[in-house]
Order: C-alpha cells, then structure tokens, then sequence
C-alpha cells in the first residue's frame, strides 16, 4: 500500500471507532405517571381521571387556613358555617372529595366546596 492508502484506511478506522465511542443514549421521557411514582405517590382514579394521589404526613393536623396544610387545603367534617378550625387531609384523593362532606377554612373562616 502506498502512503495516501494507508493514510485512508487509518483515518477511516478513527472515525468508526469515534462514532461508536460514545453512543447517545435517547432521552427519558416522564410522563405524569413516572414523575408522580417517582415523588412516592400512587398513580390512580381520583375522580373520572387518573392522577396523583399523595399520601400527607401532617394528616388530621388541626388548622385554620389552607396554607398550613401540605395538601394547601383545610377540610371541616361537616357544613357547619360557624367551623372556624378543620384538619389537613390525609391524601390528595381526601382533598379533592372534601366537598362532598364538609368544607374548607381560610383564615379561620368557613367556606363551601363543591364536590367533583
């Protein structure tokens, strides 16, 4: 061989190897599903849909304002009107039924829900 193909055959070796040294890997792609598992939720029907549903360790912590609860919710057990104190609720499906049962409290103040 002369020196042009030997230069050749060498550079073409380079560039296969250099190609195959480090191979791309493809993206992972999160769906809601793999991100809420991934946060330690369990992914299932919370209403007519599938979500989310987190489990609070302050559950059935006394409060009076939404912001006092992981859930950013404050639930009464009832729709007593004059409530001015509820509980965080132990999950998120527990939050978004709440309605249907009782109510929520801002600022110590009772408000109604609706229910899903």
């Amino acid at each position: 061989m002369n020196h042009i193909s030997q230069l050749l055959v060498i550079l073409t070796i380079s560039l296969l190897v250099s190609c195959n040294a480090n191979p791309t890997k493809a993206p992972i792609v999160q769906t809601p599903e793999t991100q809420c598992i991934a946060k330690g939720g369990q992914w299932e029907r919370l209403t007519r849909l599938k979500g989310c549903n987190m489990i609070y360790s302050d559950a059935g912590k006394k409060c009076t304002d939404n912001s006092q609860c992981q859930a950013k919710i404050c639930l009464t057990p009832s729709r007593d009107t004059s409530a001015t104190q509820g509980q965080c609720p132990a999950s998120t499906k527990k939050a978004i039924h709440g309605g249907c049962i009782g109510g929520q409290i801002r600022n110590s103040m009772y408000g109604s829900l609706s229910c899903p």
